[in-house]
C-alpha cells in the first residue's frame, strides 16, 4: 500500500516516463512591449478617442503580459481611430424616458516596427435608457468591449 502511494506520488511529481507535455500560452514567450497612442477621434463625440484609448490600455494591462511603453521603446504599436459614433432613439416610454442605442466604429492597425501585421474595423454597440450618466456608462462599456476585441485580435497571432 505504501509503495503504491509512493509510486503515484512520484508519477504525479515527475510525470510518466516518455510523455512530454508542454504548457503553451497565447502570448509571445517574452514580455513584449506595446505602444498604444491616443486613438484619433473623427466622430463628433468629444473625448471619445481618449476614453477609448484608456479602455484599450486597461484591457491590455488586465488580459496580457504586454508592457505598455512609449512608441520609441515598443516592439509593437497599436494605432487606431474612431471612425463614427451614432446615437439612435430606439423607443419612447410614456414617462418621456427613451431607450437609445449607441454605436462606435473603430479602425485599428497593429505594427511590428514599420510592418503592418493587420488592420481591422470593429463596431460595437449598446442599448441604454436616457440620461447623461447612462450614456457615459454605455460609451465606457462599448469602449471596453472594443478593447477586449483588440486584445483578442492582437494575441490571436500567437495561438497555435
Amino acid at each position: 500500500m505504501k509503495i503504491t502511494l509512493i509510486i503515484l506520488l512520484l508519477v504525479a511529481i515527475f510525470g510518466i516516463p516518455g510523455s512530454h507535455y508542454k504548457i503553451r500560452t497565447s502570448l509571445p514567450p517574452y514580455r513584449a512591449k506595446i505602444a498604444i497612442p491616443v486613438f484619433v477621434n473623427r466622430s463628433f463625440k468629444e473625448n471619445l478617442g481618449d476614453i477609448l484609448t484608456g479602455e484599450v490600455i486597461d484591457q491590455f494591462m488586465l488580459r496580457t503580459r504586454f508592457q505598455i511603453v512609449p512608441e520609441d521603446e515598443a516592439d509593437f504599436i497599436l494605432r487606431g481611430k474612431v471612425l463614427n459614433y451614432t446615437k439612435q432613439l430606439t423607443s419612447v416610454e410614456f414617462s418621456e424616458a427613451g431607450e437609445y442605442r449607441i454605436e462606435v466604429e473603430v479602425e485599428a492597425s497593429l505594427y511590428k516596427r514599420k510592418n503592418k501585421l493587420w488592420r481591422k474595423t470593429i463596431t460595437e454597440s449598446k442599448v441604454y435608457y436616457s440620461s447623461s450618466q447612462n450614456e457615459q456608462k454605455a460609451i465606457e462599456d462599448v469602449c471596453q468591449k472594443i478593447g477586449e476585441d483588440l486584445v483578442n485580435l492582437t494575441i490571436k497571432g500567437w495561438k497555435k
